[in-house]
């Protein structure tokens, strides 16, 4: 997937999916193999659309899982 269309893809799926961007950005880190944890402090939001921009370039399995969430939401 290009960067561009998993960008477009990230930002969809923040924008559409009913979780806390803590809950996404926690799933996006256990995607690229970091320990699932869920943060104490304050998210950036512009930091979990990074994340999962780079978990969905890298796990095309996740980018169905988004693809398929944003999809149901449209």
């Amino acid at each position: 997937m290009s960067p561009e269309d998993a960008k477009l893809l990230a930002f969809n799926y923040m924008t559409s999916t009913p979780k806390t961007a803590g809950a996404v950005y926690e799933e996006a880190l256990g995607v690229l193999g970091h320990k699932r944890k869920h943060p104490r402090r304050r998210i950036i939001w512009s930091d979990v659309l990074c994340t999962v921009e780079a978990a969905i370039q890298l796990n095309t399995q996740y980018a169905d899982e988004v693809r398929r969430v944003w999809f149901g939401h449209r």
